[in-house]
C-alpha cells in the first residue's frame, strides 16, 4: 500500500471482493456441513462413520 500509493482503490477493491468471496464461501460450506449434519443423520449419530 505504501509503494502503490496512487493504485489504493484498487487495492481496497480487491481486498473487499476477497473478504466477500471468502465469507460466501464460508457460508455455503456452513450450510452443507449442517445439511449433512441435521438432514442426512452423519456424524454425531454415528452413521456412516468409518471404524478403523
Amino acid at each position: 500500500m505504501y509503494i502503490f500509493k496512487s493504485r489504493k482503490r484498487v487495492f481496497e477493491i480487491v481486498v473487499a471482493l476477497v473478504l466477500i468471496f471468502s465469507a460466501v464461501s464460508v457460508s455455503i460450506a456452513g450450510h452443507w456441513g449442517a445439511y449433512l449434519t441435521h438432514v442426512e443423520g452423519v456424524g454425531p449419530q454415528g452413521k456412516f462413520i468409518e471404524i478403523e
